[in-house]
């Protein structure tokens, strides 16, 4: 079965285009636009394109050269997480296949598909969607790194570098805490340590040390403070004062991150890239 090779991808006005051909003929790379992929694109945005993208690559489709639009995926795709991810995900899927009698196994690519079978085939593209969204966020974390270095001086390796460890562990921590940068209202349920004490809101303060102690920074203390709506000062070693709010968007976090690391005079160079 053949598989569709990629060597670029274009985004213009009118959709997204793929220079492509299928590795079952000789004809050479052509710019195709690709409708769905368009459609993905204008409804849900550069990380729907990605998740979608992503998808393609595990499914039936191959990148080819080195050209700059193919590198976020590159960089996902070689990312020791996407094999931890998939294995995962798949030992899901797997362990919900063992629990079909033969007879739904039997029915699984019919027409008339038992009930347990059409659940199987619900849930194997859930969880696949659920997979190929955690997959596509190394592609967002690409992105930003790229980002900070348009800007950045010194060796471009060891800020890319510098980059990739802060930024991913600000991606990590977010995840894990729930926090989603496409809503306008990225921390809606953050508040600050007396708004958090009975645990009906999510706190600020670990949000923020959870993120320093994976850069391997550790702190005193830190505490959050309310002074508006949707306003907060957080405090570390009793002394650095940082403003943040319910709406920050992910730069504003790695900014504060930034900021937290120089105050407490924490040198680049402590920060491990593991």
């Amino acid at each position: 079965m053949g598989r569709e090779l990629i060597n670029r991808i274009t985004k213009k006005k009118s959709g997204v285009y793929l220079s492509t051909h299928s590795s079952n003929d000789d004809a050479p790379f052509h710019s195709v636009h690709i409708k769905f992929l368009s459609d993905i694109y204008d409804t849900k945005g550069q990380k729907g394109l990605d998740k979608e993208i992503i998808k393609m690559l595990h499914e039936y489709a191959s990148l080819r050269g080195q050209h700059h639009s193919l590198q976020k995926y590159y960089y996902a795709l070689n990312s020791p997480v996407n094999d931890k991810i998939y294995k995962e995900y798949i030992n899901k899927i797997n362990d919900y296949y063992n629990t079909l009698t033969d007879e739904d196994k039997k029915t699984l690519w019919s027409s008339n598909k038992t009930d347990r079978a059409n659940k199987y085939h619900e849930y194997e593209n859930y969880m696949r969607d659920e997979m190929y969204g955690k997959m596509a966020i190394k592609c967002t974390e690409y992105d930003l790194i790229m980002d900070r270095l348009k800007d950045s001086r010194g060796s471009d390796l060891y800020k890319f570098n510098y980059y990739k460890n802060l930024i991913s562990k600000v991606l990590d921590v977010s995840e894990e805490y729930g926090v989603d940068f496409d809503t306008k209202i990225p921390f809606q349920d953050f508040g600050s340590d007396d708004e958090t004490a009975y645990g009906v809101m999510s706190s600020f303060s670990n949000y923020y040390k959870d993120i320093l102690k994976g850069l391997n920074i550790n702190v005193d203390n830190i505490s959050t403070d309310s002074w508006s709506d949707g306003k907060y000062i957080i405090t570390i070693n009793d002394k650095d004062t940082f403003e943040t709010y319910a709406w920050e968007n992910i730069n504003g976090v790695i900014d504060n991150i930034e900021s937290m690391k120089e105050q407490i005079k924490i040198k680049e160079g402590d920060i491990s890239y593991e």
